[in-house]
């Protein structure tokens, strides 16, 4: 089981049935992928006697509509072993195994084996692992004795680990205790307590929401502050550290929020927790004074958090059905906001209310009203009820509005891919990013905001847009180790990329440093320092099919050679994603048997 499958499952107990294109957008996969993972599905199903969705006319539904549930039963009831985690994933849990031992060590073949997999693959994702926590000013400090642990800033790491949850954990497996975890991941961070310890959390919240404080958390700030109480307090139980990164201090103790920071701390002592030291209070004041509040109308305060995620979960839906991004929309939100409360206990009492022209909504966005109508149809018994034509007229005329306004902006803006880079560029020359790929998303919705259109994934390449025809060299004979690095390096100084001296440096600094490595076996990734002597970002590939030796006999031979040139700490990381994940669907072999640079780029995905 995966978390693919599971996701197919999810789908089918919230729609009933999917098309094969619904399935493909949402799980962000072709539609022969799908049919993939609908095999392994059947094949799961079948194994315990179960009935499997069945794929009639490109239309996948269970046989029977309750089978669904029993079938996610049994999901529910799996191991997290039995999850295949896909590389991404596995580095996630891999960062929560790292931050929950605190201050203790731990060697690959220890994460091997709680994960069930080779130490081969734990040594390949710790190298990726690595660079990504560079990123983000964190590292993973070694112990040759002993294997390896988290350092650098503790600010770093929690904000790193509220990231971390929040895209693998669905906030409403913490609100709801019968929610289906489809994610592998989420299943893992089960295991290791972060759900059962962040649904107490949100208990603590929730029940200080309504007192003296007189304020109400937005559902994106609960939820990232529900998030930041359960890491606090895995750092503290697993090895007593405190936020040392806490600016103005004096300033974070005379706000409101600090006396809430207090009244929350005081709440988890009394159920049981351990008392927050008093710099885990100022830590977490200072996390309070970037939330953002809101003011429900009392008849709501009952409802409250479920109205914000079923505004949440339609502005995603609705993001996924059109392509479009919603949720950057501030005006949106708040007027979704403003309308979904009243309406919701306006449903829930019966009142009628008056409709705009049904016609004319369908008519001025045919897609969104009929998108809109199928997501709200399936929130059937839920907060919404019975929900009219008009009701979902009015919540369409604001995601119209909102089209409308993106329209207009991109009509008035232009594309500024190039800024964007060179802010970025002088942000990371004057200062430490903590969460780079976190800064350059805020950055992209704020020149969006503006009518600034910008691509992230142009700053950002993936290795396809990277390894060009002309920058893969295939097949290659070279005599030994150091032959085969200046033969796959030969095009980034032909091209430009790097500057004549930039092998000679990589080769001493492997020698000195072992920045050149073998990534696993068959393969070597040779990189220099980033920055240093390169004029791009650029990357190639040699293809040696009688290999090379490197010295590593648990590596050797070495048939593929990739050498990266990167201009810095973060626009390099995608790729670098897109590397890992290429060889946990395909081997060595397979590579090594192609004969030029297209079929190399075939079995990449950017032929």
């Amino acid at each position: 089981m995966n978390s693919r499958a599971a996701h197919i499952v999810s789908i089918l107990i919230a729609d009933g049935h999917a098309s094969l294109e619904h399935l493909s957008r949402e799980l962000g996969i072709s539609p022969r992928l799908v049919r993939y993972e609908l095999d392994g599905l059947d094949a799961f199903c079948r194994r315990l006697g179960l009935a499997a969705p069945i794929l009639d006319k490109g239309v996948v539904r269970f046989p029977d509509a309750g089978q669904v549930f029993s079938v996610s039963g049994a999901i529910d009831d799996l191991d997290p072993v039995d999850f295949v985690l896909s590389p991404t994933e596995r580095r996630d849990v891999e960062f929560m195994l790292f931050l929950t031992s605190g201050a203790a060590h731990l060697t690959s073949q220890q994460i091997a084996d709680r994960l069930g997999v080779s130490r081969s693959i734990i040594d390949r994702d710790v190298t990726l692992l690595k660079s990504e926590l560079s990123a983000s000013g964190l590292r993973l400090e070694s112990l040759s004795s002993k294997g390896r642990r988290l350092a650098g800033s503790e600010f770093a790491v929690r904000r790193l680990a509220v990231q971390v949850i929040e895209r693998n954990l669905d906030f409403a497996c913490v609100h709801d205790e019968r929610a289906f975890a489809w994610s592998a991941a989420a299943r893992w961070f089960k295991a290791l307590g972060v759900v059962d310890s962040a649904r107490e959390l949100l208990g603590v919240v929730m029940s200080l929401e309504s007192g003296d404080f007189g304020h109400w958390l937005a559902f994106d700030s609960l939820r990232m502050i529900v998030y930041t109480l359960a890491v606090m307090r895995m750092r503290i139980d697993s090895s007593c550290v405190e936020s040392d990164q806490i600016p103005d201090l004096a300033s974070v103790v005379s706000s409101r929020e600090y006396v809430y920071a207090v009244q929350i701390a005081d709440e988890m002592a009394r159920t049981g927790g351990a008392p927050l030291p008093t710099g885990e209070v100022d830590y977490l004041a200072m996390v309070l004074l970037g939330a953002r509040f809101v003011t429900p109308e009392p008849y709501l305060r009952e409802d409250w958090i479920g109205v914000q995620m079923l505004l949440d979960r339609i502005v995603r839906s609705m993001e996924e059905r059109l392509g479009e991004s919603f949720s950057a929309d501030q005006e949106l939100i708040e007027s979704l906001q403003n309308h979904l409360g009243p309406m919701v206990f306006r449903l829930r009492h019966g009142i009628v209310t008056l409709s705009p022209d049904v016609e004319d909504a369908r008519a001025s966005h045919p897609m969104c009203f009929e998108a809109l109508e199928d997501i709200v149809s399936h929130e059937e018994g839920g907060l919404l009820g019975e929900v009219s034509e008009g009701d979902v007229a009015y919540l369409a005329l604001y995601f119209c509005a909102s089209i409308e306004r993106m329209a207009r902006r991109a009509a008035i803006g232009r594309t500024d891919d190039v800024l964007l880079e060179k802010i970025m560029g002088v942000v990371q020359r004057h200062c430490t990013i903590l969460d780079p790929e976190g800064l350059l998303g805020d950055m992209e919705r704020a020149f969006t905001a503006h009518g600034l259109v910008v691509h992230a994934e142009r700053i950002q390449p993936s290795l396809a847009e990277l390894l060009g025809p002309e920058k893969i060299l295939c097949p290659v004979d070279a005599s030994g180790y150091e032959e085969a690095i200046r033969t796959a390096c030969a095009p980034l100084v032909s091209a430009g990329d790097v500057d004549d001296d930039f092998v000679d440096q990589a080769l001493a600094d492997m020698r000195r440093e072992g920045t050149c490595f073998a990534f696993m076996p068959g393969v070597a990734l040779v990189h220099g320092r980033a920055g240093r002597s390169v004029n791009r970002l650029a990357m190639t590939l040699a293809v040696l099919p009688e290999g090379v030796e490197s010295g590593r006999a648990d590596y050797d031979p070495i048939h593929l050679v990739f050498c990266l040139a990167a201009t810095d700490n973060w626009s390099h990381i995608r790729a670098l994603r897109d590397l890992l994940e290429l060889f946990d669907r395909v081997d060595v072999q397979t590579l090594c048997t192609a004969r030029n640079a297209s079929e190399i780029r075939e079995v990449m995905g950017g032929a």
